[in-house]
């Protein structure tokens, strides 16, 4: 398991908890909105399909050709993606974006449609330089 491996799926799973829902009720409103909009379901599946199943198959599979045990490093890189999702909404100005009036909106969507940019160009990178 080399590190390169392990930065890409750290990016995964850092843009797998930018598409997570938030747990204010602003967020939950919002997510209710997004489900009927096309784009939007097409960045969730990305972001929380695609990612969950990265890193569920790259456990897996690591577990079973490495060492057994690789799969619980998954866990602390999890709690530590989103330390680095904390830390980047403060330094993006993610609330900044968008009108006044859709300002909590737009937010939501641009944190997801950035973790799904995350996971694509995590998955780009990995097939350009293997």
């Amino acid at each position: 398991m080399s590190t390169f491996t392990n930065t890409l799926l750290f990016i995964i799973m850092l843009g797998m908890t930018f598409c997570l829902q938030d747990t204010n009720y602003a967020e939950k409103e919002i997510d209710k909105i997004v489900g009927s909009n096309r784009f939007d379901l097409l960045i969730r599946f990305i972001g929380i399909g695609i990612g969950f199943i990265t890193c569920l198959t790259a456990a897996i599979y690591f577990s079973i050709t490495e060492k057994w045990w690789y799969f619980l490093l998954l866990i602390p890189s999890l709690a530590l993606s989103a330390l680095v999702k904390a830390i980047l909404c403060k330094i993006i100005p993610f609330n900044k974006i968008g009108h006044s009036h859709n300002n909590s909106y737009a937010q939501a969507v641009v944190k997801k449609e950035f973790g799904a940019l995350l996971i694509i160009l995590s998955y780009v990178i990995y097939f350009k330089f293997r």
